[in-house]
């Protein structure tokens, strides 16, 4: 017993027997043992307690005691490896209440091998050998770290591997990989779950109140499971999927008869472990074949069905339909078309895709300006809408349609956006640099520089509505126009005043209207000057003393 943490037992090449107790007995000491051979007349070969270190090399083929190796409350990673025991009247290996031990390279024959209670750590290569009776290995009562045993052969036992625990008890999981096991009963477990990975158990199965999966293994021999007992059997997969025949990253959700609810994975070479039977005390159920659909950049949902269970394959490839983009055109405006201020320019567009409804397709649009600066933007879902509030110049209209997969298509036109020009005077025969069109002899252009805008033949600084060829003047300025008069071919949304002065008495009562009086001026002046020489002849005649011929009237004038 050691009483300082810095003593260290080293023992190498000793064989220990007639001892009249224990061969090594041990306590809080860390020790180095290699090369022990324990020999008959000993209780227990090795008895540890709160020690450290590690024992190499054990030999015991000619012990006669109770265990060949006996720990107790270790926890600093205890080693025991490359040795072969031999089981005494109770059995090979003890270790109660341990946590972190680790057991390698052993190989122990009879029965009980060894026995783990309230105890976790690590089994490498072990190899437990029976003789058709007793338990091989034997785990019970665990801690909420697990026991992890990994290349382990057990044979010719009553009970290859038991696993047992208290109801109230929580162990984890025990984790057995890569392990053989051909006896009477190869598993027993109460209350402690267990996972078998990549395994072969050659024996019965007994699992009560306790669930067992069963990864890639074969188990052969009959079941026996209790109203709370599960085992479930598993295969695992390898997903891959190929894009033009390379390898791609993609996401796949897979789906089973016996999956509550799908499983979803991303990467280019995924494992998956997949349920195909499923035992409880009812009976089994079994499927053998599962769905997977696998989505990526670029590509469509694909749907794939694979095979699973027992000699079912592993690798699961799935071949990628290619995505393509959706098809958009720009039907109108063409390229390089023009149109005036307030003119709202009128987009029209055709999109087409494999797999999204184009009314499905989402639509967004932009304006650029000639130095590629963003001025508008927005969103559509119809073939056809309206951009307005351009000021002049020059733009792109750029449209990018993208389908529910993510792809996009760009489609993009040019136009252009020129000033006002009300009577539409702005032709190619008017001239920019006088604006003057010499073939009509008018003056021409757009609005700032066109003298009249509504080409009315009244200049607009005179014109009460300068671009509306309808009317012209509002004598009274109530926004009426005094007279309507449209061109062919044109319309206006005015209305005609009906009191051009604004006097409160309806133009139709006065007689005429001011325009009326005006433009009949003439007229009146002609009638006026016949009835003035009409009267000169009344009174000559009067004053003359009676009638007279109109000949000596006429004399007389003249």
């Amino acid at each position: 017993q050691s009483q300082s943490s810095n003593t260290r037992i080293v023992l190498q090449n000793v064989t220990l027997s007639d001892c009249n107790g224990d061969g090594l007995w041990a306590r809080l000491a860390p020790i180095d043992i290699h090369g022990l051979k324990l020999g008959s007349g000993l209780e227990d070969g090795i008895d540890l307690t709160g020690s450290s270190g590690q024992i190499r090399g054990i030999q015991s083929n000619l012990f006669d005691g109770e265990y060949v190796v006996r720990m107790q409350s270790i926890d600093e990673g205890f080693q025991l490896r490359d040795s072969v025991l031999y089981s005494g009247s109770k059995g090979g290996l003890l270790a109660f209440n341990c946590e972190s031990i680790e057991l390698t390279n052993l190989t122990v024959h009879g029965a009980p091998g060894i026995d783990l209670d309230e105890t976790s750590g690590e089994m490498n290569n072990i190899v437990l050998n029976g003789t058709d009776s007793g338990i091989g290995l034997t785990i019970r009562h665990g801690l909420s770290y697990p026991v992890v045993g990994q290349e382990i052969q057990i044979t010719n036992y009553s009970v290859g591997l038991k696993l047992h625990a208290h109801d109230f008890e929580e162990p984890a999981p025990a984790i057995m990989r890569n392990i053989s096991i051909d006896s009477i009963e190869a598993l027993s477990v109460e209350f402690y779950d267990a996972r078998i990975e990549s395994s072969t158990l050659n024996g019965g199965l007994s699992v009560a109140s306790s669930t067992v999966n069963a990864l890639d293994s074969l188990l052969l021999g009959s079941e026996s499971i209790d109203a709370g007992g599960l085992l479930n059997e598993w295969t695992t997969h390898s997903f891959q999927a190929f894009l033009n025949e390379e390898l791609v990253e993609a996401t796949h959700t897979i789906t089973s008869d016996l999956l509550m609810q799908p499983i979803t994975v991303t990467g280019s070479f995924v494992d998956v472990e997949m349920l195909h039977t499923q035992t409880t005390s009812e009976g089994s159920t079994s499927i053998a074949v599962a769905t997977t659909e696998a989505t990526s950049a670029g590509s469509l949902p694909t749907t794939h069905a694979f095979t699973i269970g027992e000699n079912s394959q592993q690798d699961v490839e799935v071949l990628l339909v290619v995505n393509s983009p959706p098809v958009l055109s720009i039907q109108t405006p063409y390229s390089g078309q023009r149109y005036m201020e307030t003119t709202a320019v009128e987009i029209s567009l055709t999109v087409l895709d494999d797999t999204t409804d184009p009314s499905n397709i989402g639509i967004a649009w932009a304006i650029y300006d000639a130095q590629n600066q963003q001025v508008k933007e927005g969103r559509t879902t119809t073939g056809i809408f309206n951009i307005t509030g351009l000021d002049t110049g020059l733009f792109v209209l750029q449209l990018v349609a993208t389908d529910d997969f993510g792809l996009t298509t760009i489609a993009e036109v040019d136009i252009e956006i020129t000033q006002l020009d009300t009577d539409g005077d702005w032709t190619s025969t008017c001239s920019s640099d006088t604006w003057f069109d010499a073939s009509k002899g008018l003056q021409c252009g757009p609005d700032i520089y066109d003298p009249d805008d509504d080409n009315d033949g009244r200049l607009d600084s005179n014109d009460a509505w300068p671009k509306d060829p309808c009317a012209w003047i509002d004598t009274d300025e109530d926004g009426q126009p005094d007279r309507i008069q449209c061109p062919d071919g044109t319309s206006t949304t005015l209305f005609e005043d009906q009191d051009d002065d604004g006097d409160g008495i309806p133009d139709e009562l006065e007689g005429s209207s001011l325009s009326e009086s005006g433009e009949n001026s003439t007229v009146l002046i002609f009638i006026g000057s016949i009835l003035v020489l009409i009267l000169i002849i009344f009174f000559v005649r009067v004053r003359g003393g009676g009638p007279k011929s109109l000949g000596e009237i006429d004399e007389r004038l003249l």
